[in-house]
């Protein structure tokens, strides 16, 4: 197999590069196991969480260039306290609510998986909600010390 792309040091096959276009479903399985194809790396790991009704979530990212703190104390943890379910059991949980329950500045919503991989290799987040057929890509880079 040749490598035609690097980014962070994450290497990935041409196929996955230029010709995988493919949109979010509703399944966050499906959406993960999409994501893991098109991200073969063992530096992509997922974190995930429950909101407080039992709505799975997760967060996809590059090891090593993502704030792992800020994952948790800014992402899992509020949406962990959240009750997302509406009357029938249709989810309440979107972009606004969302960004009123997320202190990122840098919050942005997808709905292709190309965008979402480029985000996690350019060391952002990819926040995934069952129910949900979009993505939030989250600001969490993890920024070198610098010296004063």
């Amino acid at each position: 197999m040749s490598i035609v792309g690097c980014r962070k040091g994450i290497l990935f096959p041409p196929k996955t590069q230029a010709t995988f276009v493919s949109t979010f479903s509703t399944n966050l399985s499906k959406n993960l196991s999409t994501l893991k194809k098109l991200l073969p790396s063992e530096d992509i790991l997922t974190y995930s969480f429950t909101t407080k009704d039992g709505v799975s979530c997760a967060v996809v990212y590059a090891d090593g260039v993502v704030n792992k703190a800020l994952l948790g104390d800014l992402i899992a943890r509020p949406l962990a306290r959240l009750f997302v379910k509406k009357d029938g059991g249709r989810y309440a949980l979107n972009k606004e609510l969302i960004e009123e329950s997320l202190l990122f500045p840098e919050l942005k919503n997808t709905q292709a998986f190309n965008d979402a991989a480029k985000e996690i290799l350019d060391g952002n987040s990819l926040l995934l909600v069952d129910g949900l057929d979009e993505g939030f890509i989250v600001g969490a880079k993890l920024l070198p010390a610098r010296a004063v």
